[in-house]
């Protein structure tokens, strides 16, 4: 039941979120402890966030996720975690993602967490039918997670930054099978 749940966090996912580590790294601030644990806070509350996302969106493909060979095996679309459980789940993360957010980070953090849930949100709900469209919002979420890494430990945002996550992202997306939040 555990591996079930983990598996519908898509924790093997996660790994998306240590862009968040590259403003300490172009800042050169990779030896400041409080930095690093502060940007270790953001990948944490941006993986809470992501696995929220995973989630919803899961419940709201279940149906058509049960019609496909290998999505039918996820643990939402065959029945593993149900969909309530799921919702609550997600609702908990979100809860804890903004919350985190605020209490051990600062509002630019919690605007930059806040932005990626809305833009996924409608990312699940409506834009991922879009073509090309959809493929720009999967973008625009690494380069909120490399925006949120410089924030998170307020140091500049450099458009090298901006310019280096573009092209990762689009890396990623270049295998259909990944074309996920």
């Amino acid at each position: 039941m555990f591996l079930a749940y983990l598996k519908a966090l898509r924790a093997e996912q996660w790994s998306k979120n240590l862009v968040v580590f590259a403003a300490l790294i172009f800042a050169r601030e990779f030896d400041n402890v409080d930095l690093v644990i502060q940007s270790i806070e953001a990948f944490v509350l941006f993986c809470l966030a992501s696995s929220a996302i995973y989630l919803i969106n899961d419940v709201i493909d279940a149906e058509r996720d049960r019609k496909h060979p290998e999505k039918a095996k996820r643990p939402i679309a065959s029945g593993n975690v149900s969909k309530a459980n799921a919702i609550t789940i997600a609702a908990i993360f979100i809860i804890i993602a903004s919350a985190g957010s605020l209490l051990l980070l600062n509002i630019y953090f919690f605007t930059t967490i806040f932005s990626y849930v809305v833009l996924m949100l409608l990312y699940s709900f409506i834009l991922k039918q879009i073509v090309i469209i959809d493929v720009m919002v999967i973008a625009t979420g690494f380069v909120l997670r490399a925006v949120g890494g410089a924030v998170a430990i307020m140091v500049e945002i450099s458009p090298w930054l901006i310019i280096c996550t573009i092209p990762v992202s689009y890396t990623h997306l270049t295998l259909p099978t990944n074309r996920e939040v």
